[in-house]
């Protein structure tokens, strides 16, 4: 019988490695690689997906869960869609429900942790190569290898959470490595994630541990609070564009009813005139626009899906995770990493986000044990 998951690990580092090239040869035109770089991580998710789908069993419930929530809204959406808006508002609007349908769903494929080195290995020498190229060379400010960085550098993020929590033996270079991507990404939400994972997966069994723990907490706020007021470079609040979608999402709550704020809007309704006019630099200056416009994953999932909707992704997530046997810690690490990133952009509704815990699912103590079993 074939190994899926060796099948799974040689397409992503020939597609990530294959793209780094593509990348590369785009120079400084971002648009030139980005929509095949996203396009090709879809279909590898969904390969991935299909090659390691596994028979019916009891952790099939999430999925169900999510195939039925995404069946049913689409189906009042049509029924409902007078105004002709497009279908694909509506996958944009269910996308992160997708993806977590997909993650939930039973596999037998599997990759090693020494897999999962190699790939982490080999995305830190193309980040960090591109990243020097683009700011040395280029003049770019902000550096990228597949999209722009607040994305991508989830890839890494997650790796390193994952190494941390699993004792995986990785070389000090590598860390410091890590250490330069971030720094030279000029990413503000990837430098908090990334203060964020020290805090939560460093080890606090002695009064010494705990005051660093708490201490990188501390300075996580310094930074956070310096970053912010830096950005202002003494200008107004409201002259920041997250800022402004949080003034506009405001605005748009304010007209909502109880139910809306706990269950969301009813299925894709767009956002007021006022509220598109705003954005309109963002909304490519159409007089009709979404959610997506707001940027932030948090905003636009309370928008559309409300508290509840937030909070029963994030628990779904949670229960697989721990479904996986990873510990409570690292799936909080993970949950935390997407809150964070979600923030600012589009996070578990990104692609990259979801390639990140395809990665995680396949590489979980669960998976791994499958090779064990195999191999015995």
């Amino acid at each position: 019988m074939y190994n899926r998951g060796r099948i799974i690990y040689f397409i992503l580092m020939i597609s990530f490695i294959w793209l780094y090239f593509i990348g590369l040869s785009s120079g400084t035109q971002l648009s030139n690689s980005r929509a095949g770089a996203n396009t090709v991580f879809e279909i590898i998710i969904i390969l991935a997906t299909l090659v390691g789908f596994s028979q019916y069993n009891k952790s099939i419930l999430p999925s169900l869960v999510c195939f039925s929530v995404i069946v049913f809204s689409y189906l009042v959406y049509e029924s409902n869609n007078v105004n002709n808006y497009k279908t694909l508002d509506f996958v944009l609007i269910y996308k992160s429900v997708f993806y977590l349908f997909l993650f939930t769903l039973p596999t037998r494929a599997s990759i090693t942790k020494q897999q999962y080195k190699y790939i982490y290995y080999i995305l830190l020498i193309m980040f960090l190569s591109k990243y020097m190229l683009s700011l040395f060379v280029f003049d770019v400010k902000r550096p990228w290898v597949y999209t722009e960085n607040n994305f991508e550098l989830m890839i890494l993020l997650f790796s390193f959470a994952y190494m941390k929590s699993q004792n995986v033996n990785i070389k000090p270079i590598a860390t410091i490595a890590l250490f330069s991507i971030i720094i030279l990404s000029g990413s503000r939400s990837a430098q908090g994630c990334l203060l964020f994972i020290i805090f939560m997966t460093f080890s606090s069994k002695s009064l010494s541990q705990t005051i660093f723990k708490y201490a990188v907490l501390l300075i996580s706020i310094i930074l956070v609070t310096f970053a912010f007021f830096d950005r202002l470079n003494g200008a107004d609040l409201s002259t920041i564009d997250r800022v402004l979608f949080l003034n506009v999402f405001l605005t748009e709550m304010q007209t909502a009813s109880l139910l809306e704020v706990f269950v969301g809007k009813p299925i894709i309704t767009p956002l007021s005139i006022y509220s598109c006019d705003v954005l309109s630099y963002y909304a490519g200056h159409n007089t009709l626009c979404f959610s997506m416009v707001l940027h932030s994953y948090v905003l636009r999932t309370i928008y559309d899906h409300g508290i509840l909707g937030l909070a029963l992704i994030l628990y779904l997530y949670f229960k697989h995770f721990k479904y996986l046997n990873y510990d409570t810690n690292f799936a909080l690490t993970v949950l935390g990493i997407g809150i964070l990133n979600g923030l600012s952009v589009s996070s578990f509704n990104s692609v990259y986000f979801a390639l990140s815990i395809i990665l995680l699912k396949l590489s979980a103590p669960q998976s791994i044990a499958i090779i064990k079993r195999r191999n015995s």
